[in-house]
This record gives structure tokens, sequence and C-alpha cells, in this order.
């Protein structure tokens, strides 16, 4: 009779198990479909500043050009000038006498060039959205259900005898570990724990496990 009710028990907690982690699963992959978008968004937002890159370096090239173009048209202007020669020293003395105005050309689209770039610059700044808000994004609301059992477990934790933290060499042995090195703090870590469960109050607690570290 015994062995029938535990195996009875036995069905019950295994299909509460499998339940609870299919409906964890189901939970996930929620969480990595809110995490996709996420992520679809940053990408979204630098295709956007690269094709406002791309959008800068163009008026960057066309402005160079622009430039070369009007000081090439001003330097033979000025070729044009002292190659022509009126026959009069009073003439001759003028055309010497005539301004350079290639440099302040240049000049003019040089500066021209830095306020497109700075102006292009401030609207890459506001057409980027704000990053998302990885973990609201990600956080999945617990709803609860009829006929759902919350159950929470933890396994080995361990203690270690303060009597045995000498320095010696089983403990130096016991502490090249990450399971000695917790065991150390394992009061605290059980009082975060009870804390939580305080907050969570899941229908069943199993602590699985050995609880002395050797």
């Amino acid at each position: 009779m015994t062995v029938i009710i535990c195996g009875i028990v036995a069905f019950n907690l295994v299909k509460i198990i499998r339940t609870s982690l299919k409906k964890l699963v189901e939970k996930n992959q929620y969480a990595l479909t809110n995490i996709s978008a996420s992520a679809y968004q940053v990408t979204t937002s630098s295709a956007r500043v690269s094709r406002v890159i791309q959008t800068n370096s163009a008026m960057s090239e066309e402005c160079a050009a622009t430039s070369e173009k009007l000081s090439n048209q001003a330097y033979r202007m000025r070729e044009q000038l002292s190659s022509y020669n009126l026959g009069n020293g009073d003439n001759q003395t003028m055309t010497a006498r005539m301004p350079d105005y290639s440099a302040a050309v240049l000049l003019t689209f040089i500066v021209l060039f830095l306020l497109s770039g700075c102006t292009a610059d401030e609207r890459a700044g506001k057409d980027v959205p704000e990053a998302p808000a990885w973990e609201e994004s990600s956080r999945i609301p617990w709803t609860e259900e009829e006929n759902t059992v919350r159950i929470v477990q933890i396994t080995d934790p361990h203690f270690y005898s303060l009597s045995l933290t000498d320095q010696g060499s089983r403990y130096q042995r016991v502490m090249s570990n990450a399971a000695g090195r917790a065991a150390l703090d394992i009061g605290t870590l059980l009082d975060c724990f009870v804390e939580e469960m305080k907050k969570i109050k899941p229908d069943v607690v199993i602590v699985s496990g050995d609880l002395t570290l050797k």
C-alpha cells in the first residue's frame, strides 16, 4: 500500500514539474522575442545614423568639387587679366594691383562646409531614437492561474565548520574551488534566499544535495 501511495505522489509530482517547466520555457521564449525586437530597433537606428553620415560625406565631396571649380575659374581670370596688355603703364599697374580673390572664395566655401556638417550632426542626433529599456522589455510579469503550483529548488547549501579555518593544507584545498569559497558566506546567502521566498511565496521549496562540505 505504501508503494502505491508513493507511486501516485511521484506521478503527480512529475506531472506538476513538467507543467511548470513547460510554462517556464514559454516565458523564456517570450523574453527572447522581446529581446529580438529591441535588437531590431537598435539595428534600425544604426542604419539611420549610417545614412546620415553618407549624406554628410556626399555634401562634403560636392562642396570640395565646387570650391575647386571656383578656384580654377579665379585663376584663369587672373591669368587673362595679367596677359591682357593695353599698352598703357597705368593700366598695367592697375592690373598688377588687382587683388587675388581665389583664397577668399576658397575660405568662404570651407566655412560653409563646416557649418553644413554641424547642422547635419544636429539632425542626426535628433533622428536617433532613445536606447530601448532592456530590463523593462525583457521582464516577464507573473500571472496567477488556477491549478498552478510554484516550485523553487535550492541545491547543495554547503556548510563549513569554523573550527577548520586554520589556513592549513586541507583548508587551502577546499578553498581552491567555488563551492568552498561560497561556504564561507552560506549564512548570508540563506538569509537572502529566505527573504526572497517570503516575497515570492512558492507552494513548494525543495532543498536538495548534501549540506556538509568535506
